[in-house]
């Protein structure tokens, strides 16, 4: 659709029709490639609420393909705080305790760590100053 359609005009249909711009989302939340190159292609034309939820996308991707979301990042498609300030879907009004989401913020911190890639250290880097003050506003709520 994208390539037929343009991203603008792709983003639009799918976005006119809720099941599937969460069935978007949810895709890019994966972390498959796939689905990293659709973000990459949508975000110069996402904004206001479309442009946040492909935030908070990427950020439920970071976990699933730390590579590839810093990857993102190395391009300059999303920022180090886009992908890794904050924790993902669910986190306008979360109501969840703030136990569970200080196991999501863990979780991006162990898989971020654990990737050694020296070409991404610079975005690494990054990534783990966002997420760590990340734990401590999660930590003072």
């Amino acid at each position: 659709m994208i390539a037929a359609d343009g991203a603008e005009v792709a983003l639009r249909q799918l976005v006119s029709d809720g099941s599937s711009g969460n069935q978007l989302y949810d895709g890019i939340a994966t972390g498959g490639e796939g689905w990293l190159r659709v973000a990459e292609q949508l975000r110069p034309v996402s904004d206001g609420a479309v442009g946040e939820s492909l935030i908070m996308a990427i950020q439920e991707a970071l976990p699933n393909n730390p590579a590839g979301v810093l990857k993102l990042v190395q391009r300059r498609v999303f920022t180090a705080q886009d992908a890794c300030g904050d924790y993902g879907f669910g986190q306008i009004e979360d109501e969840r305790p703030t136990a569970v989401i200080m196991r999501l913020v863990d979780r991006r911190i162990k898989t971020v760590t654990a990737l050694q890639l020296a070409s991404l250290a610079q975005e690494r880097k990054a990534c783990l100053d966002e997420l760590a003050q990340l734990r401590t506003r999660v930590a003072g709520k």
